[in-house]
């Protein structure tokens, strides 16, 4: 693990999107993946609305849009973004880094001393 809780997941060139990377870092499942502009993101393999995967969902900017049901979330706040949707289901997002050829994930409201695994 990096000193500023970022830990590495993957190398750069193994990250695209969709289909997403799903690793585990500290004990959280997160989805690994790369917007249009070449940039990185992490968030949940589920969609908080009935939990469907989001391994292959659709992916406009930073909009991210859940394949079933298509709740969409955006992928810097993970505020839901579904049209006419009264509910207040977010997206659980993480912090995401590249770096030195490699993806590194920091889990919101984590604490160090843990790793990863893909």
């Amino acid at each position: 693990m990096e000193d500023d809780g970022y830990v590495r997941v993957a190398a750069a060139d193994d990250v695209g999107g969709p289909p997403f990377v799903r690793v585990t870092v500290e004990g959280t499942e997160v989805l690994v993946g790369r917007l249009d502009d070449g940039s990185v993101r992490a968030f949940s393999p589920r969609c908080p609305h009935l939990q469907q995967p989001l391994t292959s969902a659709f992916l406009t900017g930073t909009t991210l849009e859940c394949p079933f049901h298509f709740y969409a979330y955006d992928l810097d706040s993970g505020a839901n973004t579904f049209p006419g949707d009264d509910d207040d289901l977010a997206l659980p997002v993480h912090d995401a880094v590249e770096r030195d050829g490699a993806v590194f994930v920091r889990v919101r409201g984590s604490g160090p001393g843990r790793s990863a695994t893909s």
